[in-house]
């Protein structure tokens, strides 16, 4: 293990998580690998996990942590990978666990043998339901782009490689829930990501990205915006056919812009791609023109 440059740094952002915290750390210091470095990247907690933190420092050397104000779970993230000195980075959340001790281990065996990969991903047990998957199931296998277009990659198992930020750039902190759909899509259009049959991480459900996902801006107007750009397609490409209201969304708000022809292009993309385009015409238009009268 070199403690100046170790093979993982696994960056868990928190925010009033003493009741989860213990659990996660316990499954990192169990793990039969030790070559980590860990960041616990604190949102000012007002409850006893910045407490608990202090007592792990006695039991994980690895430990580091801060505890200061953000603007959310990817600022939180940004700034733990802009402090990690790891090969591979995997982030966690607060109420998630690795899945069994040696999920480092054997991460670490496939990827020395694997030499030049950028960003490897595995599989999560689920804990709890959610609108994506369910309690006990093993989420999600291997993943093409056409998958990745209609759901993501579950961030617990992931590992990127460290130069992989300084390439694409951090998380993109506008996205409040989805940042790292967004992010993975980068990764898919320059790099070829490999899956390893290996459950890396019991998935807590529940949490924020479970509950309100539709509500972020890159599910409500930018995605296929930024599909398009990253993989140098058209938004009337059928990759985006169960995507019309994005396009619609993204419509309105370019006419509310006054972006006029981009406005018209993405409208004519949602109704290319609706199987009721009758339906998002009168709502253009009752959102749109009757509006601006």
């Amino acid at each position: 293990m070199n403690n100046s440059h170790p093979f993982y740094s696994i960056i868990i952002p928190t925010f009033n998580a003493a009741g989860s915290i213990q659990a996660c750390l316990d499954s990192i210091i169990q793990q039969t690998c030790f070559d980590y470095e860990v960041w616990v990247i604190d949102g000012c907690s007002n409850d006893s996990t910045v407490a608990l933190l202090h007592q792990f420092e006695n039991i994980c050397p690895q430990l580091n942590f801060i505890s200061e104000k953000d603007k959310g779970i990817y600022d939180a993230l940004n700034k733990g990978i802009q402090r990690a000195k790891g090969e591979w980075i995997i982030c966690l959340g607060s109420d998630d666990i690795l899945y069994d001790t040696t999920v480092l281990f054997n991460a670490k065996q496939w990827m020395q043998f694997n030499v030049g990969e950028k960003m490897v991903y595995g599989d999560v047990n689920i804990f709890g339901d959610n609108h994506w998957a369910k309690d006990g199931h093993v989420y999600d296998g291997i993943f093409t782009l056409k998958k990745l277009i209609h759901k993501n990659i579950c961030q617990q198992a992931i590992f990127y490689h460290h130069s992989v930020f300084k390439e694409l750039g951090l998380f993109n902190e506008k996205y409040f829930i989805c940042a790292d759909w967004d992010f993975n899509l980068k990764c898919f259009s320059r790099y070829q990501p490999k899956y390893i049959n290996l459950v890396i991480a019991r998935f807590s459900a529940g949490g924020l990205s479970s509950t309100f996902q539709k509500n972020d801006d890159f599910l409500t107007y930018d995605f296929v915006d930024n599909c398009a750009q990253y993989f140098n397609v058209s938004i009337f490409n059928q990759l985006f056919k169960q995507h019309f209201q994005i396009l619609l969304n993204k419509a309105i708000w370019y006419y509310n812009q006054h972006q006029w022809r981009k406005s018209l292009q993405h409208f004519l993309a949602a109704v290319y791609h609706a199987k009721k385009p009758i339906y998002l015409i009168k709502v253009y238009v009752r959102k749109t023109i009757f509006n601006f009268l």
